[in-house]
C-alpha cells in the first residue's frame, strides 16, 4: 500500500507539471527538441499594425492582436510588438506547427521609447487543457526581461496583462516559438505551485513512513 501510495503522489506530480515556466533564455532553448521560429522585428514598419497581425516561419506561426490594435515601437534601436492602447493586453494565439514552447522578453513600454520603471503586470499561457500557469511580472521590468512556457500539449494562447491602473503598453520581443520537452533544462525553470504542494506532501509521506518504521 505504501508504495502505491507513491506511485500515486509522483504520477500526480508528474502529471501537474503541464506547463513549466522558465526565465531563463538560455535554459528555455535547451529544453526546445527542434527547430524553431524567432520574431525581432526588425523588419516591421515603426507605427501602428493591424490587429490581429499574423507571423510564421520555420513551419511554425501564430498571430499577435489587442482590443485597440498593434503598434511597433523602438526601443535602444532594436524594434518590438506593442499595443496600441494604453494598458490593453496583448494576446499571442492561433498557434499553428504544434507549439508547445513560447517565450520572449516581455516588459512595459512608456509610450515615448523607453521602459515603464514602475509598471506591472502578469504573463498567463492556456493550452485548454490543464490550469493555466501564470507568471507575475513586477517592477522593475528591464527590455531583456525573459519568460518562456513549455507546455505538454500544443499551446491555445499567451496573454500579456498590465495591471489595473498602471500608465504602460505591453512589450514583447525576441519571440521564440518551436516544440519543447518537458524536464529537459529543468534547472532553470519555476515549479508551478501545484508542482511544489505536491512536492511537500511527498516529503511529509516519506517522513510519515519512516516513523512507522
Amino acid at each position: 500500500m505504501k508504495k502505491m501510495a507513491f506511485a500515486a503522489l509522483f504520477c500526480g506530480l508528474s502529471a501537474n507539471a503541464a506547463i513549466m515556466t522558465f526565465t531563463d533564455r538560455t535554459t528555455f532553448l535547451g529544453a526546445l527538441t527542434g527547430a524553431m521560429y524567432e520574431e525581432n522585428f526588425g523588419t516591421f514598419p515603426f507605427g501602428s499594425l493591424a490587429s490581429p497581425s499574423a507571423l510564421s516561419g520555420n513551419g511554425f506561426g501564430y498571430q499577435f492582436s489587442a482590443a485597440n490594435g498593434l503598434y511597433v515601437a523602438e526601443i535602444g534601436g532594436n524594434m518590438m510588438m506593442s499595443t496600441e492602447g494604453m494598458g490593453d493586453s496583448l494576446l499571442l494565439s492561433g498557434f499553428t506547427g504544434g507549439v508547445t514552447a513560447i517565450g520572449g522578453n516581455f516588459f512595459f513600454e512608456n509610450g515615448s521609447g523607453g521602459i515603464d520603471p514602475n509598471a506591472s503586470g502578469s504573463l498567463i499561457a492556456s493550452n485548454g487543457v490543464d490550469p493555466d500557469s501564470v507568471v507575475n511580472l513586477n517592477a522593475p521590468v528591464g527590455h531583456t526581461n525573459f519568460v518562456g512556457f513549455i507546455s505538454d500539449t500544443p499551446l491555445l494562447s499567451l496573454t500579456f496583462q498590465v495591471a489595473q491602473g498602471n500608465s504602460a503598453f505591453a512589450g514583447a520581443d525576441n519571440v521564440i516559438a518551436g516544440i519543447g520537452a518537458l524536464g529537459q533544462g529543468s534547472s532553470g525553470s519555476v515549479p508551478e505551485p501545484g508542482t511544489m504542494a505536491l512536492a511537500a506532501a511527498g516529503i511529509a509521506l516519506m517522513a510519515a513512513v519512516r516513523k512507522r518504521k
